[in-house]
């Protein structure tokens, strides 16, 4: 009989994850034995930690804030889209002990994007909000959506200007093609042009109060844009980023579709199995 397969969520935090729903539902659809866990770790135990679930015969891992360029640096291999983005959300463990990383955030952006709004996005403008490892992918799923510019707002202008350094030399190296697209420094007489804003922050995984130049930002968009929060709350309450777009009746979308979408693709990778989509929404909600 085949050994139960050990799949699993690294971050820090990780309680609020759905992600053990959505995988156990996987797992019935598929008729696979195994299990979902998570596991909650500090920055400076990563290496240690997973080294351990490693020995501890673990299968599959996603990878959430704040570890997804950390965990790039470490596995031995990387798919196209992990080197696109250059962070990653899922690590497969072969049999001989590598570890494969892989990134599903890019393609699961892209599906959620397109589901709520199926026209085309080529020639428009972007602001991408934050500069960490889901900023990279949001980034990429811009670049692909056919955006003409990009400009990113980080609360911190050092890590704001080599997010985008980054990924500049990014788009140059691992790209298709060099189709030309502006990436470049947020200001405030851009936020009334873009056609989507992505929040890429961690703001809304509680229930702090939405910052001032969040607040500020999304009562000067424009009526036709789409705000998407790469944020979902597990109770099935809005986000900050949606609640605000939701107030002024903004089309927006919270993270669960991305989630799901993303859960879907790392099942697959790590088994070769694709569940639906609504197999494991449902599962969610």
């Amino acid at each position: 009989m085949p050994k139960p397969l050990i799949f699993g969520l690294i971050g820090h935090p990780v309680a609020q994850s759905l992600s053990p729903r959505l995988h156990e539902a996987a797992f019935k659809y598929s008729g696979l034995q195994g299990e979902y866990k998570l596991f909650d770790i500090v920055p400076s135990e990563l290496g240690k930690r997973l080294t351990d679930l490693i020995a501890s015969g673990v299968n599959g891992l996603n990878v959430t804030i704040p570890h997804k360029q950390a965990v790039y640096d470490i596995v031995q291999g990387r798919s196209l889209e992990a080197e696109r983005v250059g962070a990653l959300n899922a690590v497969k463990v072969l049999p001989n002990g590598r570890l494969e990383g892989h990134n599903t955030d890019l393609e699961g952006l892209k599906l959620a994007l397109k589901q709520i709004q199926s026209s085309d996005f080529a020639g428009k403008n972007a602001l991408l909000l934050g500069a960490g490892g889901a900023a990279l992918a949001a980034a990429a799923a811009v670049y692909d959506l056919g955006f003409s510019k990009l400009r990113v707002l980080a609360r911190n202008p050092e890590r704001q200007g080599a997010f985008i350094d980054f990924v500049q030399q990014r788009w140059l190296s691992c790209q298709p093609s060099h189709r030309a697209i502006v990436i470049e420094p947020d200001c405030p007489d851009f936020w009334n042009e873009p056609a989507l804003v992505i929040n890429a922050t961690s703001i809304g995984l509680t229930d702090e109060p939405p910052p001032v130049w969040m607040t500020e930002l999304v009562a000067k968009l424009p009526a036709d844009c789409l705000c998407f929060d790469m944020v979902y709350r597990k109770n099935n309450s809005l986000p900050t980023f949606v609640r605000l777009a939701h107030e002024r009746e903004l089309k927006n979308l919270a993270g669960l579709d991305m989630l799901v979408h993303q859960a879907r693709l790392s099942f697959q990778y790590w088994t070769g199995i694709a569940v639906p989509f609504e197999y494991m929404k449902q599962a969610a909600l």
